[in-house]
């Protein structure tokens, strides 16, 4: 049997509800059909979507969608999350949450990898949106200034490279319109459901690529699927600059995915000139215009 639990807030009412089910599906059914009964047991009307943490055997997904219980579009709602579910115990196509091994040497700035991505893009007909590359200013009315100084960040905001949405495999790069709005969602969850009491793992420091029990606003989004987002760990430290996978709850050193951005972008430029698998399993196809990327097996 898995265990499930859900944890959410009204304007009166702390819920943190617990089950077991066979399946994540029958778990899913489960959560959304006791929210509705305790809401109602409760004398609780709710009109608008509640933000929730959900846990599926350790699997966090936070959602807007279950509270209160969806209703006609409920087997939606199930199936959503069973996708996402899927996702994150690597039942699909999803890039693993663990450090990339890349192979590949960063020889070059972030500069000159970024405009050999773009070359071969181009060469292959693959265009930017037309986007307004703009949104400095809702930024930085956002993230903290230190954090949208850090290169790694400034460089991909700056050049715009969010204008390629489906640049990293696995993920939809976010605009800084989305960026700030998912990081406004993690900010609004760290709110609704306090972590502060948890306690840091032997020897632990605020600094970049090392654990912390919630969100911080340094850390800045740039990528995001499903409630999976790739940030730039902006925090002070050694680590400055790495790109990292936060998915709710706490973070820690095994999050961390590439160091920094120019290992990043390198690892991309050699798989767009066919040199090898992005992350050991992603190879790309540009035709059409479109940039799609095929997963085989590690």
């Amino acid at each position: 049997m898995l265990m499930w639990e859900i944890s959410f807030k009204t304007a009166t009412n702390n819920f943190l509800i617990k089950g077991q089910a066979p399946t994540p599906e029958d778990a899913f059914e489960a959560m959304i059909d006791e929210s509705d009964r305790q809401l109602a047991e409760a004398g609780i009307v709710v009109e608008d979507p509640v933000s929730a943490v959900i846990n599926v055997d350790m699997v966090i997904i936070p959602s807007r969608k279950v509270v209160p219980g969806p209703r006609e579009s409920r087997a939606a709602v199930v199936a959503e999350l069973l996708g996402v579910y899927r996702q994150r115990t690597r039942g699909s196509d999803r890039p693993a949450a663990s450090p990339v091994a890349s192979s590949i040497p960063v020889d070059d700035s972030d500069e000159q990898l970024w405009a050999d991505i773009v070359q071969v893009l181009a060469d292959n007909g693959v265009k930017p949106n037309g986007e307004n590359a703009s949104g400095a200013e809702l930024l930085n009315s956002w993230y903290p200034d230190e954090a949208l100084r850090e290169p790694s960040a400034e460089f991909w905001f700056g050049r715009a490279c969010w204008r390629y949405a489906n640049l990293i495999p696995g993920f939809t790069t976010t605009n800084p319109h989305r960026s700030v709005q998912i990081s406004q969602l993690w900010t609004q969850l760290n709110e609704d459901f306090d972590t502060e009491d948890t306690d840091p793992p032997p020897g632990w420091s605020d600094a970049a690529g090392q654990w912390a029990a919630r969100y911080d606003r340094r850390f800045v989004v740039i990528a995001d699927l499903d409630g999976q987002s790739l940030v730039v760990d902006t925090r002070d430290g050694d680590a400055r600059g790495c790109v990292t996978e936060y998915s709710g709850g706490y973070l820690d050193s095994q999050d961390q995915r590439w160091p920094n951005l120019a290992t990043l972008l390198s690892d991309l430029r050699s798989t767009l000139r066919g040199n090898h698998r992005f992350d050991g399993r992603w190879t790309a196809e540009m035709t059409d215009g479109q940039l799609r990327w095929i997963s085989a097996p590690k």
